[in-house]
């Protein structure tokens, strides 16, 4: 299976799309998500999430991320175990 993240540009980085494979056998599960714990990838816009096996989609969300007066304190509360860089 791929993983797809379909996202607005983010500042320098002109690609919009990223992919990777997630092996799954019998009746694994598996997630996946997309962390927003840098400030460049805190983009607003239509995001999509898309697992597919070869040409067939076999699950699509669309969301569209917006800004929010309250994302500092929501990140701080969501990230505050991660060491500062």
């Amino acid at each position: 299976m791929t993983a797809n993240i379909a996202h607005p540009p983010m500042g320098a980085q002109a690609g919009t799309v990223q992919s990777w494979p997630i092996a799954i056998s019998g009746g694994d599960t598996r997630a996946f998500g997309y962390g927003l714990e840098d400030s460049f990838k805190e983009v607003p816009g239509v995001w999509t999430f898309c697992l597919s096996r070869g040409d067939k989609v076999l699950l699509q969300r669309r969301t569209e991320f917006v800004r929010s007066a309250d994302a500092s304190e929501v990140n701080a509360r969501c990230f505050s175990f991660l060491p500062a860089s």
